[in-house]
C-alpha cells in the first residue's frame, strides 16, 4: 500500500474508530512514521484553510482590521494615529498580496508542526511521570519517555483536518471543533497505551498546563511584588 494511500487509512481510522487505531494499528507506526503523519496531516490542515480564505476572499490580515475597528470604539484608542497599524508594511498591500505571503508561510508550517509536537510531548511527560503508572514497555502499553509522547502527540494532530474542513463555520467554531477534538484523541490515546482510565489520561494532558501556569503566576506576582518595591524605594522621598 502506498503511503497516500496507509495516510488515509490511518487517517478515517482515527478519526472514526480510535480506540481500535491506538490499539490495533498505532503499534506498527515507527517514530519516523508517526511524524510524518502529523506533518502532513497538519500542512494539509493549513493548505486547506488558506484555501478557504481564498474562496471567502479573506486573509489573516482581516483579522489585524476588525481588531481595529473593534479597537476605534474605545475612546482610549480613537487619537491613536493611523501610522502605528502601517508599521507592518501589509495594511496598504492588496488581498492576493498578502494571501501569497501566507501561501509562503504554508511552506514552512512542518516547522512549526515539529516544535509543536516536540513541545507537546515533552509537556506529556512531566504529567506521565506523575500519573502514569511505570510498567515495563510492552506491545500493549508505552514507556513514558519523550519519544514515545512526542510520537503520540503527533498522531493526535489528526482533528486538524476537521477543523480545516469546517473551516467556513463562524467565530471560529472550526477551530474550536478541532481542538476539542484533538485533546479526545490524545486522552484515548494516553487511556489506550498506558492502560489507565479516561480521568487520568485528561489529568495527564490538563495538569502540566495546570503547572506552567501556576509557575508563571508566581513568577509575574514575584517580578510586580519586586517592581513595586524597588518604585516604593525611589520614589519614597518625594
Amino acid at each position: 500500500m502506498s503511503f497516500l494511500r496507509q495516510f488515509v487509512s490511518d487517517l478515517i481510522l482515527i478519526l472514526t474508530e480510535p480506540n481500535r487505531f491506538f490499539r490495533e494499528r498505532y503499534p506498527q507506526l515507527s517514530f519516523s512514521q508517526a511524524l510524518a503523519f502529523g506533518l502532513l496531516s497538519n500542512w494539509i490542515s493549513a493548505l486547506l484553510m488558506w484555501m478557504t480564505r481564498i474562496v471567502k476572499h479573506e486573509s489573516l490580515l482581516d483579522g489585524i482590521k476588525k481588531i481595529r475597528e473593534q479597537l476605534d470604539t474605545l475612546p482610549i484608542w480613537k487619537d491613536i494615529p493611523d501610522s502605528i497599524w502601517q508599521q507592518g508594511g501589509l495594511q496598504g498591500q492588496s488581498f492576493m498580496t498578502t494571501s501569497m505571503i501566507e501561501l509562503g508561510g504554508i511552506l514552512f508550517s512542518p516547522f512549526q508542526s515539529l516544535i509543536h509536537f516536540c513541545t507537546g510531548g515533552l509537556l506529556l511527560v512531566v504529567g506521565g511521570y506523575l500519573l502514569l503508572p511505570k510498567r515495563e514497555e510492552s506491545p500493549e502499553h508505552d514507556p513514558i519517555s519523550p519519544a514515545a509522547l512526542i510520537r503520540l502527540n503527533a498522531v493526535a494532530a489528526a482533528p486538524s483536518l476537521i477543523s480545516a474542513v469546517l473551516g467556513f463555520l463562524p467565530f471560529g467554531l472550526n477551530t474550536f471543533i478541532g481542538w476539542v477534538y484533538g485533546i479526545v484523541i490524545l486522552v484515548i490515546g494516553i487511556s489506550t497505551r498506558y492502560q489507565v482510565s479516561t480521568a487520568r489520561a485528561m489529568g495527564t494532558v490538563i495538569l502540566p498546563w495546570v503547572v506552567i501556569s501556576l509557575i508563571c503566576g508566581c513568577f509575574f506576582v514575584g517580578f510586580g511584588a519586586f517592581f513595586a518595591t524597588i518604585l516604593g524605594t525611589l520614589f519614597a522621598g518625594h
